[in-house]
């Protein structure tokens, strides 16, 4: 997923990091975003890392592991 990390046009950077506790375990997840956007594709479309909408709303198994 190197790819996926580091483009040689991008300009911008943002990143965030959350820490989900359930009972005895805890999850952190990295996410960062940069722009221009890179080349996450799925069957030849372009798919970007998010869309502004209700939560988990365009989520699919298949994409992003929902």
């Amino acid at each position: 997923m190197r790819r996926l990390l580091v483009w040689a046009t991008s300009s911008q950077l943002g990143c965030g990091r959350h820490l989900c506790s359930a009972g005895q375990a805890a999850i952190e997840a990295f996410v960062c975003a940069y722009s221009p956007r890179g080349n996450w594709e799925v069957n030849g479309k372009t798919i970007v890392p998010y869309k502004k909408g209700a939560w988990c709303s365009l989520c699919t198994a298949s994409v992003s592991g929902c």
